[in-house]
C-alpha cells in the first residue's frame, strides 16, 4: 500500500491519514469503509479520512478517528470556520446517522470550531511528557525509582533494538496472548495483521523490542502522530518482570520521540485505572485533556422517537383488539354451555 504524503500543514494527526484509516477498515470487522473528506482553506488543498460503518436504511455512523484516536484537518497559522464547517459539510448530511470527532490535548483551536458548530463535547484525560529538554535532562525528570529501574535493565543485560520483522511481531504477540490470558482477556485487542501493517509503513511506527540471554522478553510499538508521539501498545514476558525491559523500552521510545523532533510523547488514556497512572507519571508525564465531540442527525432522531411512538400505539392497538377477541369468545362459550 503506497502511503500518503504527510499534510504540507502543521497539526495533522497520523490517524486521519488514509493508510491508517484504511489499515483499521481492512483488519477490524463491523462493515467499515474509508471515507475521504476534502478540506480546503487553512493551508493547501488536502484529504483526511474518517471510518464510517454501514446501517440500515442506506445510513451511516462516522468517526474521526476510530476507537477515541485523534483526527485533524492540520492548518497552517490560523485555523479558519470556514475550513471546519466544509469538512463537516461532507461528514454530516441526511445520510450521517451519527458522527464523533476526536481532538487532541493541542489542538484548542479546532476544539474549539467544533463546539462553534453546535457539536457537543466532553473531555477525556490523558498522560503527556513534553519533550522540550535533551534526553539528560528528560531522565533526570524521572523518578528515582524509574531512574533507577532502567539502570537495573541495562546491568541485568536488557538490549534494546527496533525492528519490523513479522517474526519478531509473532514473538512479541505470544507474549501479549500469553499476558492476557493471565489477566483474564481483554474487551479489545488490536489483531496483528494490524500492527504488522502499521510498523511495515515507513516512518509512521517505531516497533521496539527487549532481549535478554538471546531471548526477547518485552516490546513497545509508538506512533508518529504529527508532531507527537503516541505510545500504542506494549507487553512483557511475566516470567521475566526482574529485569525491568519495560523500562529500558520506554526510556529508548522518550529518546526516540525526542530525537525525531517531536514536540510530546503521549502515553494516552488510562481507563482511571490508578497503577496505569501511577507509571506514567513517573516519567514525567502530566495530566492534559482531549476532546470528545459528538453529533447525532436531528432527522433521523425525531425519525426514530417517531417510529417508537407508532409502534407503541399499534402494540396497544393489538393488546385491545386481542382483549376484545377473548371477551367475545368467552360470552360464546358463555352462551353454549
Amino acid at each position: 500500500m503506497t502511503p500518503d504524503p504527510p499534510p504540507a500543514v502543521a497539526h495533522s494527526t497520523l490517524f486521519s491519514r488514509r493508510e491508517f484509516v484504511r489499515a483499521w477498515c481492512r483488519h477490524f470487522p463491523g462493515r467499515l469503509r474509508p471515507l475521504a473528506v476534502p478540506v480546503r482553506g487553512s493551508g493547501p488543498p488536502r484529504t483526511i479520512y474518517a471510518a464510517q460503518s454501514a446501517h440500515a436504511r442506506g445510513l451511516r455512523a462516522v468517526e474521526l478517528a476510530p476507537a477515541g484516536f485523534y483526527a485533524s484537518p492540520g492548518w497552517d497559522g490560523r485555523l479558519d470556520p470556514a475550513t471546519v464547517r466544509g469538512a463537516l459539510e461532507h461528514l454530516t448530511g441526511l445520510r450521517t446517522r451519527r458522527l464523533a470527532w476526536n481532538v487532541r490535548f493541542d489542538h484548542a483551536p479546532l476544539a474549539g470550531r467544533l463546539e462553534a458548530a453546535g457539536l457537543r463535547g466532553s473531555r477525556v484525560t490523558t498522560h503527556v511528557l513534553p519533550l522540550d529538554r535533551d534526553h539528560d535532562r528528560l531522565f533526570a525528570s524521572y523518578s528515582a525509582s524509574t531512574r533507577n529501574h532502567v539502570r537495573k535493565a541495562a546491568r541485568r543485560g536488557v538490549r534494546v533494538r527496533a525492528t519490523d520483522r513479522a517474526e519478531d511481531l509473532r514473538t512479541y504477540y505470544d507474549l501479549h496472548l500469553q499476558a492476557v490470558d493471565a489477566r483474564g482477556g481483554y474487551n479489545f485487542m488490536f489483531p496483528r495483521p494490524f500492527l504488522q501493517q502499521l510498523i511495515s509503513e515507513p516512518g509512521a511506527a517505531r516497533f521496539l523490542v527487549a532481549e535478554a540471554d538471546g531471548r526477547l522478553v518485552a516490546g513497545n510499538i509508538v506512533l508518529r502522530d504529527g508532531d507527537s508521539v503516541f505510545y500504542l501498545h506494549g507487553t512483557t514476558d511475566r516470567n521475566s518482570s526482574q529485569l525491568y525491559a519495560a523500562f529500558a523500552l520506554m526510556d529508548e521510545a522518550i529518546r526516540w520521540a525526542r530525537e525525531v523532533g517531536a514536540a510530546t510523547f503521549n502515553f494516552g488514556n488510562s481507563a482511571g485505572i490508578a497503577s496505569l497512572e501511577q507509571f506514567k507519571a513517573s516519567w514525567g508525564a502530566g495530566v492534559e485533556s482531549n476532546w470528545s465531540f459528538g453529533w447525532t442527525n436531528p432527522f433521523w432522531d425525531a425519525a426514530v422517537r417517531l417510529g417508537g411512538r407508532v409502534r407503541a400505539r399499534l402494540e396497544r392497538y393489538r393488546r385491545a383488539v386481542a382483549g376484545r377477541l377473548r371477551g367475545r369468545r368467552t360470552e360464546t362459550e358463555g352462551v353454549a354451555r
